[in-house]
Parts: structure tokens; C-alpha cells; sequence
């Protein structure tokens, strides 16, 4: 429960597995802003699982990522696509990362772009002393993350804001 939380460690919100809605999340995170807004103050971390478009309630991961106070955004297009590449230049990270399907980003700095067509799909934004970590699918990496993944994740509290080496393509809303 997230009366639970501390000012360490990583906090799951969004999709669990599966698609579909995610009402809940949105009403969790405003009956627990105060929390959650401490626990990003003391360098907590708050991870939000997406789903790719067709899958995952657009809206509904929106205004869950807004009510979090982070400019970063699902795009709601679904992009098929098996692997994607660490562009963060962070030697803690995994290089690659696998999932099943994908979603486009905008927002936050980019960590992760799909392999096939350069769409940012994993991307953070710092807030307080803490860091919201978005990725866009729940399947491969994501469904049983390594402990190389959890340690890059709490990486990037302390770590100096990454820049992205990779030019990526410009969104195209009809993929």
C-alpha cells in the first residue's frame, strides 16, 4: 500500500499485465498526492507501466501521468516493435530492452527509442528529489524486471540528466 512508501525504492503504477482501463490509478493517485509527492521529494522513485495504443486507455494514462506532475505523455498509437535501444549513453542501464509492442512518448528526457523506427519509448523526468519513469509496454523486460534494471532505474536519482545521442524520427499519427 503506498502508506508504506519511504524515501527509497521504486513504485509501480499503470498496467500490472494485460490491456485495458486503468480508472483506479488515476483515483489512487489523487487520494495519495500528498504521499506521492513526498516520497518524489525525499528521491523516491514512481514508475509508470503504459501499454501501447489499442491496448492501454490512452486517456487514462494521461491524466494518471498529469496528476503525477510529469509533462511526459503516451502518444496512443501502437508501434510493433520487439526491442529497444538505451540511448541515455548510462553504462547502468541495460543496453536493450524487449517487449511485445510499443507506444511513442513525448516528454521527459529519453532513455529507450524502438528499434525499428526511433519512436522514444522509456523516458524519466526528475521531480523533487526523486525521478518518475515512464516505458510503454508491460511484456518482456518489463514483466519480470532485472535487477540490472531496477539498479539503473534508481540510477537516475543521482545521476546528471542524460542527453540522448540519437536523433529520432518525427511522430507520424498514422504510423
Amino acid at each position: 500500500s503506498l502508506s508504506q512508501i519511504n524515501d527509497y525504492g521504486v513504485v509501480i503504477l499503470g498496467y500490472a499485465d494485460k490491456c485495458g482501463a486503468i480508472p483506479n490509478t488515476l483515483s489512487l493517485i489523487q487520494n495519495n498526492i500528498t504521499t506521492l509527492e513526498q516520497y518524489l521529494a525525499n528521491g523516491g522513485v514512481i514508475w509508470f507501466r503504459g501499454e501501447h495504443g489499442g491496448c492501454g486507455d490512452t486517456a487514462d494514462q494521461n491524466s494518471a501521468l498529469a496528476a503525477l506532475g510529469t509533462n511526459i505523455r503516451v502518444r496512443g498509437i501502437s508501434i510493433s516493435a520487439n526491442n529497444t535501444t538505451n540511448i541515455s549513453g548510462s553504462t547502468v542501464l541495460p543496453a536493450s530492452l524487449t517487449h511485445s509492442a510499443t507506444n511513442g512518448l513525448d516528454g521527459g528526457i529519453a532513455l529507450y527509442e524502438t528499434s525499428t523506427n526511433g519512436y522514444i519509448s522509456v523516458a524519466y523526468q526528475k521531480i523533487g528529489n526523486g525521478v518518475i519513469f515512464v516505458n510503454t509496454d508491460v511484456n518482456g523486460s518489463f514483466t519480470s524486471p532485472s535487477d540490472d534494471l531496477y539498479n539503473g532505474i534508481r540510477d537516475l536519482v543521482t545521476a546528471d540528466e542524460y542527453t540522448p545521442t540519437v536523433t529520432t524520427t518525427n511522430y507520424d499519427p498514422n504510423p
